[in-house]
């Protein structure tokens, strides 16, 4: 499962996540830019999400979050 699969996975249990950030050199509004090389920038980008965290999430919210990746992902979550 890829981080955009995840993102819709979660989405399926009602928890928002999004891509991480899109890289400067990405954006469209960049486009007429000098084209750097930015392989970090955009592994990040393709691989990684953002997801719930807050001062007031919640001990529960934060477990619930944890425990939706885990299912998601087939990894046993925590006795």
């Amino acid at each position: 499962m890829n981080s955009r699969q995840l993102l819709k996975a979660l989405a399926e249990k009602k928890i928002q996540s999004r891509p991480l950030w899109q890289p400067l050199h990405l954006s469209p509004a960049h486009a007429g830019s000098q084209p750097l090389q930015c392989k970090t920038a955009e592994m990040l980008y393709e691989n990684c999400l953002s997801l719930p965290c807050s001062v007031g999430l919640s001990d529960a919210g934060l477990e619930r979050v944890g425990e939706a990746v885990c299912e998601c992902r087939d990894i046993p979550s925590r006795p």
